[in-house]
């Protein structure tokens, strides 16, 4: 081979990578993996027992100005807090008679704050309040009920339809629901490894495939993240209901033992098990991502998380390690400050200010 030939076929390889490099997210993937890069914070308050009663809380919402805790007792769900911690009341009953709820939910503000959706497991309807209604507890006349069976699973509202996290035989992740709880799309491919010799199941995909998921209306975009694998993907939905993917990230497969009996499903942590995405939290500029990243049989010794941060085309922008496990967070934008529930023996919120978030 000539010199000149050889150059020329170096000057053609170079190109090649290059226009690979583009189109790839490797970079990205590195920078959201290179955890020794990720900024420290530390707390710059926690409540403690003798200023706060907490029972055994399990999540933390951002409502207006307010902050609402998931967390049993005295036959309540919510408690309600200012952002300094004064306790304002509680509400939403246990039972089952009207303006009551008998399992757990998530609650979702609209956008322009005057609407309250309470997504409740296990039930038919989606219920929808005005704002002021919620907070001061008058649940007994919501303003719609959308007819969304969510059979345990997390339907999020995306505008005037929800987005449900659901597994099935045609391995996509998601369904695009309308208000009366019938299937637009089924979208967003599963790219991991699945056991070998097993028939898809609903049950069995179900436990396998744990997806949390998160919206923003006002752009249409729906983000995924597992609970037991560190995939991550941004979907744009159209007004048809098709789905672009944006970006996605995913650098291991989920390692759970999932194994499908005559009457059910069981799963189970095995040696190779992570503890990956625990929260989802969209704001106008950001999607904030709550990431454990350890085996978890290592739980214990994990005494730190991360907080992840990426714009709404998908792309990574800032890492930060907390200097604790969170079990669920919130974030105030505009005021640069988390809101982090920690579950347990002790819980209690501890409040870190985001440093270097442009």
């Amino acid at each position: 081979m000539t010199n000149k030939k050889a150059f020329t076929y170096i000057i053609l390889f170079s190109l090649i990578l290059l226009c690979s490099c583009g189109q790839s997210i490797s970079e990205n993937e590195a920078r959201r993996d290179d955890f020794s890069s990720y900024q420290e914070l530390k707390r710059t308050y926690r409540t403690h027992e003798e200023d706060l009663f907490l029972g055994r809380p399990q999540s933390i919402f951002l409502i207006e100005d307010r902050l609402a805790i998931y967390d049993v007792y005295d036959e309540n769900y919510i408690l309600w807090l200012t952002k300094d911690f004064k306790t304002l009341g509680r509400n939403f009953h246990r039972g089952t008679g009207p303006g009551e709820f008998s399992s757990a939910f998530r609650l979702y503000p609209s956008e322009d704050g005057k609407l309250l959706t309470v997504c409740e497991y296990g039930r038919d309807a989606v219920k929808t309040y005005r704002m002021q209604d919620a907070i001061n507890g008058r649940l007994t006349h919501p303003v719609r009920v959308d007819s969304v069976r969510t059979r345990g699973i997390r339907p999020v509202p995306l505008n005037n339809n929800y987005i449900a996290a659901e597994a099935k035989g045609d391995m996509k992740l998601f369904t695009l629901l309308n208000q009366d709880g019938e299937e637009i799309a089924r979208f967003g491919d599963f790219t991991g490894k699945i056991s070998d010799g097993f028939k898809a199941g609903y049950d069995y995909l179900w436990m396998f495939i744990q997806i949390i998921v998160a919206a923003n209306p006002e752009k249409n975009i729906v983000v995924g993240a597992g609970y037991f694998t560190d995939l991550l993907c941004f979907y744009k939905i159209s007004e048809k209901g098709e789905a672009t993917l944006l970006n996605q990230y995913r650098t291991y497969d989920t390692e759970l033992t999932v194994e499908s009996f005559e009457n059910g499903v069981s799963a189970q942590y095995n040696e190779k098990t992570m503890d990956a995405y625990r929260t989802l939290y969209p704001t106008k500029n950001f999607l904030f991502a709550l990431y454990r990243g350890c085996l978890m049989k290592e739980l214990r010794a994990h005494q730190y998380s991360y907080l992840q941060v990426f714009d709404w085309e998908g792309n990574f922008i800032k890492g930060y390690k907390l200097d604790a496990p969170l079990t669920d967070m919130v974030i105030d934008e505009e005021n640069r400050m988390v809101y982090g529930l920690r579950g347990g023996a002790e819980p209690h919120i501890r409040t870190y200010k985001l440093e270097g978030l442009n």
